[in-house]
């Protein structure tokens, strides 16, 4: 009697259980998706462009051709000593020589900078393969940037610098105005604009509205001379061309 009272307390405590975990499997059965789960479904988080519209890409090139607003010229300076020491203390007396001299030319101190400076040790190697190499000296060698916002300047801070003590004349670089830039900005998005209606025509379409616009900088013609000159009195302004593109994308109606 009492084994049988065992089992019938534990049918009835299951049944007991039974009866309340029923409406929690009823409702879950019965009850469909709120709209928020329906928003966070894995393909809704991909439908961000209209199906369907048609694009085109054109390729805008445009240019521009004027006179350099501004220049840097590069001069080098190379020296000579038998000891580190030595070979430092006299090259940077050169290059406070030289920029003394820039700045009586009307130069400002901010303009004139030091591009690169190395020192090595120059070796003299005897007769006898087996011998070891012996140090003879130092060799300094540095570039001075000189930034002129007048390209009329340029002969003159040439033949300063090298009268001052520099050794070479490393480079002329040309700098375009910002006018020039927007101009050839302006052409490349005009040439885009002609192409794309050009290509809307031919597909018996018409150009809708501008999607997106990309600008790939193409960097200015800047010239660069390197040549050595004793003379600079023949250096000129310089012409630059300026290009640019524009990647456009349009709709078609």
């Amino acid at each position: 009697m009492k084994k049988m009272k065992q089992v019938l307390g534990v049918i009835i405590f299951l049944g007991f259980l039974v009866t309340l975990s029923t409406p929690v499997f009823a409702g879950s059965a019965n009850t469909s998706p709120s709209e928020d789960t329906v928003a966070f479904a894995p393909e809704k988080l991909y439908l961000g462009q209209e199906e369907g519209a048609d694009t085109i890409t054109v390729f805008g090139f445009g240019s521009s051709r004027g006179t350099a607003e501004e220049a840097q010229v590069s001069l080098g300076l190379t020296s000579f000593a038998p000891r580190a020491g030595t070979a430092l203390k006299q090259h940077q007396l050169l290059l406070d020589k030289i920029a003394g001299h820039l700045q009586g030319k009307g130069i400002v101190p901010e303009n004139i900078t030091t591009l690169y400076f190395n020192v090595w040790p120059e070796y003299t190697y005897g007769d006898d393969t087996f011998q070891e190499p012996e140090i003879i000296g130092y060799r300094v060698n540095s570039t001075i940037s000189v930034h002129v916002t007048d390209t009329l300047l340029v002969p003159e801070v040439i033949e300063t610098g090298l009268a001052a003590g520099a050794n070479r004349l490393e480079g002329i670089r040309y700098f375009a105005p910002r006018g020039l830039k927007q101009e050839a900005l302006a052409a490349a998005l005009k040439d885009g604009l002609a192409q794309a209606r050009s290509l809307a025509t031919v597909l018996d379409r018409r150009l809708g509205r501008l999607l997106s616009i990309d600008q790939s900088v193409s960097p200015p013609y800047e010239l660069w001379e390197e040549r050595t000159l004793t003379d600079a009195s023949g250096i000129q302004p310089q012409d630059l061309e300026v290009n640019r593109c524009l990647c456009l994308i349009f709709c078609l109606k």
